[in-house]
């Protein structure tokens, strides 16, 4: 999985990011007790004192580990993920960013001689895996003992390993040297340091994929804000915590976001920024986030594979994206998608073709069409699959719906997935699963060739999404091969 050169020990460059220059800098004024890096469920904080504590501790057990491979970090609990990832940046061997807890992918891992660093209960044994523990200060004078000790020495190759989201097939792994991810973050404080300082970060996005590493880990790490460690799941618990503090920003999903104004009952005043990332954020929604909390989303686009990309803010409907600094945009010539030449690429790159279709305006800024994925030819014609989605979603019937090419043998067809409202469930449960497809097949045909329309269709409670809030092929796909 991971090739000899990026997976040894780094060579001997000294390197000393802004996060860490900020903890020595804050070792040095003596106000560590005084300092939060995260907030705790029950309302605990986390110092810097605390946190610098638990990464000599736990650097010292990593230390021991003279035979491992490298590092495998999952934690449930950003402060862990912290105190883990900290200390494996000391060892200088390579560290991979683990996507879930799923014990095949533990696994895995183990089988090419990684030992997991998790605050998971696992029944690996020892031998496999290193608890990760928040250590308490015991002494006020455990203070001083760490602002004698030398901070972190780290190479900006240091190479970190991430999964892509795998929502057009499976995962696949990037990697990418911690310099670069240093850089980007620097590059997103330079355009909303205003918004972000001092501000309590909440996240309703897992650490584990990069858009959550990104802004929920490093960038709150380099600028000294506050974490709210846990991952948040529910809009009303986001209103709910946001409210306990004096100045927050969200890093959510627009899975999280689209079911957010039916819980808002009154403003936000603690809120400064909501940034969105991991999937398209429908004009409404960001319409609705304006008029009840008076913030306008930042959304970002971007893949694993070439860190972020542009930004927008949707004050019209299809507004343009703008490239981020340091990134420049074009489109590629054969497949009209959106190509990315930037620093924060994978190093065994210098451009990237995305599967995004784009329409390029003169000043550099584009405009997203859809993905050239989402384009399937069926006996020689094109369709587009979400043409097809937005003309099912007109209908009365339907809440959710999603569309996939399938291949049976050499002929393909289309498949539909439908989550049905309550006039759709009360047809389906009157008519039967039989006329309802024909109610929709007949619609479809006053917009699309009878060659290209759906051959099969699910109707499901919903629509299968992994752990970032993205539409997962392969599992819409599999809705197809059960009878």
């Amino acid at each position: 999985m991971l090739n000899d050169s990026a997976a040894g020990l780094i060579p001997n460059e000294n390197w000393q990011p802004a996060c860490f220059k900020q903890l020595e800098k804050l070792i040095n004024s003596g106000n560590l007790t005084q300092r939060p890096v995260g907030y705790l469920n029950a309302g605990q904080t986390v110092t810097t004192a605390t946190i610098l504590k638990s990464v000599e501790g736990f650097a010292e057990k990593l230390s021991n580990r003279v035979n491992t491979q490298g590092w495998a970090i999952y934690c449930d609990d950003s402060v862990h993920f912290i105190i883990a990832l900290l200390a494996a940046l000391k060892t200088r061997l390579a560290i991979v960013i683990i996507p879930n807890k799923q014990t095949a992918t533990f696994n895995d891992l183990i089988s090419q001689n990684y030992t997991l660093l998790t605050d998971v209960s696992l029944a690996t044994g020892n031998d496999h895996h290193i608890p990760v523990v928040l250590e308490a200060l015991s002494d006020p004078k455990e203070i001083l003992d760490l602002s004698k000790q030398q901070l972190f020495s780290v190479s900006c190759q240091q190479p970190l390993f991430f999964y892509t989201s795998g929502t057009t097939g499976k995962p696949k792994l990037i990697a990418k040297q911690f310099g670069q991810l240093i850089d980007e973050v620097a590059v997103l404080n330079g355009l909303w340091r205003e918004n972000t300082s001092q501000a309590v970060f909440i996240s309703t996005v897992s650490h584990q994929h990069i858009y959550g590493f990104l802004f929920k880990i490093l960038w709150p790490l380099t600028i000294g804000s506050p974490i709210f460690s846990p991952l948040v799941s529910y809009p009303e618990e986001l209103l709910a915590i946001s409210r306990q503090f004096e100045r927050v920003v969200w890093i959510a999903s627009p899975a999280l976001l689209k079911r957010l104004p039916d819980a808002i009952d009154s403003p936000v005043e603690s809120l400064a920024m909501v940034v969105s990332s991991g999937g398209k954020l429908d004009y409404q929604v960001a319409r609705q986030i304006v008029d009840g909390l008076q913030q306008l989303p930042v959304e970002i686009l971007g893949s694993t594979e070439t860190g972020g990309v542009a930004w927008r803010q949707q004050s019209q409907e299809n507004s343009a994206w703008t490239p981020l600094p340091r990134c420049a945009v074009s489109k590629d010539c054969e497949t009209g998608c959106l190509q990315v030449s930037s620093p924060f690429i994978s190093s065994d790159h210098s451009h990237f073709v995305m599967g995004d279709m784009i329409e390029l305006q003169k000043d550099g800024q584009f405009y997203l069409k859809e993905r050239a994925d989402r384009i399937v030819k069926i006996e020689e014609k094109r369709l587009s699959l979400a043409q097809l989605e937005a003309v099912l979603q007109q209908c009365k019937e339907v809440s959710q719906v999603a569309a996939v090419g399938l291949q049976t043998g050499a002929r393909a067809k289309v498949g539909v997935a439908i989550v049905l409202t309550t006039a759709g469930q009360e047809k389906l449960h009157k008519l039967g699963k039989r006329s309802l497809n024909l109610h929709f097949t007949q619609l479809l045909s006053n917009h699309f060739e009878r060659t290209l329309l759906p051959k099969k269709w699910r109707y499901v409670n919903q629509l299968p999404e992994n752990s970032q809030g993205k539409m997962s092929v392969s599992a819409l796909t599999a809705l197809f091969e059960k009878q």
